[in-house]
């Protein structure tokens, strides 16, 4: 009749362990809270505000976070005056290996 199976494939189940960053020592680190800083060059222009896909910068002070930060950089890139930026030692590190590890292109494990 009716009967039908499940196809096991990757994708359906985590595959792999979920990845922790990890410092200088190696010791796991939550880069989760860390959020963009703003120096003093910051001209209030609001780009960065009117930019950010989660509305997580602060429309009336730019220098503040309301919300979560996804870390898309979008802020970072659009700013005129470069005044966004990261400066958590273990984020930039993070940052520097997912760079490293996916620079180079690979052929997609399954397409469906």
């Amino acid at each position: 009749g009716d009967s039908f199976s499940f196809v096991n494939i990757k994708g359906n189940r985590p595959y792999r362990k979920y990845y922790m960053p990890k410092d200088k020592d190696e010791k796991s680190v939550d880069i989760r809270r860390i959020s963009p800083k703003t120096d003093n060059n910051c001209i209030d222009c609001k780009l960065c505000a009117n930019v950010c896909p989660m509305g997580s910068i602060d429309y009336n002070d730019v220098t503040k976070m309301i919300g979560i930060c996804i870390k898309c950089g979008a802020c970072i890139k659009l700013c005129p005056t470069q005044s966004k930026y990261f400066d958590d030692p273990d984020y930039i590190r993070h940052k520097h290996e997912l760079e490293e590890q996916f620079k180079k292109r690979r052929e997609p494990e399954l397409f469906v």
